[in-house]
């Protein structure tokens, strides 16, 4: 999801193998579009940061579940998926490790089955239907 929003406004040179943002409030021709295009920008940035960080919350999620309950050895080392961003307003580049907290996987997991048991009604509704029972 974040890749389709990405592509969105990016842009690959012909022999960069980088592919790179399109800073388009650059190119308004006035203060109040500038203005207007900076908040669209930066709302761009920011739907992407949020589907990268639940990415990773994710990720980090079902590492710690596989280390506990498959493979102990799963990611031999210990560790954490991460997300560097930046520059920011310093110029400095910042890594976190971003994870659900004990309350936010409680609430995925009860989500998550409420959203399981819907769709197993649905599918015994539309065996009903098929079979007019």
């Amino acid at each position: 999801m974040a890749s389709n929003v990405f592509s969105r406004h990016c842009h690959q040179e012909r022999d960069d193998e980088w592919v790179r943002e399109v800073r388009f409030y650059r190119n308004a021709e006035d203060t109040e579009n500038y203005d207007r295009l900076g908040d669209m920008y930066e709302k761009w940035i920011d739907e992407q940061y949020e589907f990268l960080f639940e990415a990773t919350k994710s990720a980090n999620w079902v590492a710690d579940v596989v280390r506990r309950d498959l493979n102990p050895m799963f990611f031999a080392v210990p560790g954490k998926f991460f997300v560097t961003t930046g520059p920011n307003m310093n110029l400095a580049f910042v890594t976190r490790v971003i994870e659900y907290s004990p309350e936010e996987r409680k609430q995925a997991a009860k989500e998550a089955v409420r959203k399981l048991e819907a769709k197993a009604e649905a599918d015994r509704k539309k065996q009903k239907e098929m079979w007019g029972e």
